[in-house]
């Protein structure tokens, strides 16, 4: 069974090295979607999460809603995430994953100017653990993030 987990929204000083050290005790590797003011801001938690074999999206700079920006305004929130992350790991990401997973075909093509493929996340079993949700606690939250699991699903989670 090929199952991906998402971690959204990081790097969290708070959260980063023990969501790290889990996955390095399970062994699994997932896919970080960063903010690119945390990564200028914390470097070298993105490159932890790089030399321990995880691969990074591009998740905005501010994680704001795509949709309500102009071109503009778009291609500066992925194009100056691509720079940071490259920066701080020497290689920028190849997938977007849209804060509040809302995009479309205009803000599609903007991330494809700044060299990134949206990651079709509606082509897959998603599966939302909304463990943001603070009205959720670990059982919720282990319960969503575990029930429906099939091949090709994609679980998301924040850091």
């Amino acid at each position: 069974m090929r199952v991906a987990i998402v971690i959204d929204d990081g790097p969290v000083p708070a959260q980063n090295a023990k969501m790290l050290a889990v996955l390095a005790k399970t062994g699994a590797h997932v896919t970080f979607s960063v903010e690119g003011r945390f990564v200028a801001e914390y470097p070298e938690l993105v490159r932890n999460v790089v030399n321990a074999g995880h691969e990074l999206n591009n998740h905005s700079w501010s994680h704001p809603h795509m949709k309500g920006l102009s071109d503009e305004a778009v291609a500066k929130e992925l194009g100056d995430t691509q720079e940071a992350v490259k920066k701080a790991v020497g290689k920028a990401p190849v997938w977007f994953w849209p804060p509040f997973l809302e995009s479309d075909a205009r803000v599609d093509a903007q991330a494809g100017e700044v060299g990134l493929k949206r990651y079709p996340w509606e082509k897959f079993n998603f599966i939302d653990s909304r463990d943001w949700d603070a009205a959720s606690t670990d059982e919720i939250v282990y319960t969503r993030a575990t029930t429906g699991v099939k091949d090709r699903s994609v679980i998301l989670m924040h850091e």
